[in-house]
């Protein structure tokens, strides 16, 4: 399978969406029970739809853009869980296309390939709450983004300043998923390391990152309920209050495999001699992208599976790495083999 979309070709895009419906089609076919994220989000969208105003009257803390998106798919949709998971789904699968098409633009890997695609969408086929449409898979459209204009910055730094970018599409990512504001630490301390970035683009980049948040600060001020916003929402970084869905252990558990890949990956760059000082730089970058998405579950009020869907752009690099270096095709075909069944009995078991 890697030797078939190692290449990429324009009918390998079906086979890939292929896989994708085969791998998400049980789910949807068979009659599921409702997951909890799943009842909040509907609830949320039910009662914004009535009338009543969010942080307010409405106490909770999910992000002011994701709860406009439940608005908008409980008056569309009502209660329907079909619904729900198609747009997840959808999502995942844009997602998926938009970072291979991200690391094949920017030149991170020496092939044109399609295993990124690949392999986000099988680890986003593993848990059923991955296919939730929780404000973490919203924030990610924006944060893949955000990649993007990290490896143009990097790559153009003479001749193009992507800071106002990186902070403007951080900023609307922190309006899906608060904690999606760590990610940037990222382009703060990457910039520090390996680019000759001035001070003053540092103090654009933080004013774009706090200008989406000013604007939503300003729409509740309006209103009056700027402090219920800022109670309920901004101030729920700090607090204490979290709610675990899965046990921690759990979560180490299921990300056990992968995760074990990534390390190996690592030991490899230091022996890998072809790839130049961009593509170098680019690996440091995913790295500290990687310690990011760890950090943003200190700041999250609800960890699950769902939460790990940030740092999976920098698992998908990695492992995308770790089978393209691989000399021997016949142990590279095995191992992700045994990773795509490794992950869906994960699958079965989280089911169970």
């Amino acid at each position: 399978m890697i030797s078939f979309f190692r290449v990429r070709t324009s009918y390998k895009y079906f086979f890939l969406f292929l896989l994708f419906v085969g791998l998400r089609l049980p789910g949807l076919v068979y009659d599921q029970p409702w997951l909890i994220p799943e009842w909040k989000a509907v609830l949320l969208g039910q009662q914004m739809y009535a009338g009543f105003a969010l942080y307010s009257e409405i106490w909770d803390d999910t992000a002011p853009l994701s709860a406009l998106v439940y608005w908008g798919m409980y008056a569309l949709f009502g209660e329907t869980q079909l619904a729900y998971q198609l747009v997840a789904s959808g999502l995942v699968l844009v997602q998926a296309l938009m970072l291979n098409e991200i690391l094949r633009g920017r030149q991170v890997f020496l092939d044109l390939t399609l295993v990124p695609a690949l392999l986000f969408v099988v680890l986003m086929s593993v848990f059923p709450d991955m296919f939730v449409l929780s404000p973490p898979l919203l924030a990610n459209t924006f944060l893949l983004i955000v990649i993007r204009y990290l490896f143009l910055h990097i790559a153009e730094r003479r001749r193009y300043s992507a800071v106002f970018e990186i902070g403007a599409y951080t900023g609307l990512a922190a309006l899906f998923y608060l904690a999606a504001g760590v990610f940037l630490l990222v382009p703060l301390l990457a910039f520090l390391s390996f680019t000759s970035t001035k001070p003053l683009e540092y103090l654009l980049m933080v004013f774009a990152f706090l200008f989406p948040l000013g604007v939503a600060f300003l729409v509740f001020f309006l209103s009056n309920h700027e402090y219920d916003f800022y109670l309920n929402f901004l101030a729920s970084v700090a607090s204490l209050r979290t709610e675990f869905y899965l046990p921690w252990y759990y979560l180490l558990l299921m990300l056990g495999f992968p995760l074990g890949l990534c390390l190996l990956t690592v030991f490899q760059f230091g022996t890998y001699r072809l790839y130049t000082n961009y593509q170098n730089r680019c690996q440091n970058l995913m790295g500290l992208w990687l310690l990011a998405g760890a950090g943003s579950l200190l700041f999250a009020s609800e960890v699950s599976m769902f939460s790990l869907i940030p740092m999976l752009s920098a698992v998908v690099f990695m492992l995308s790495h770790f089978f393209l270096m691989m000399k021997a095709a016949l142990l590279a075909r095995r191992l992700i083999y045994v990773f795509i069944a490794g992950s869906n009995l994960f699958g079965l078991w989280d089911n169970v």
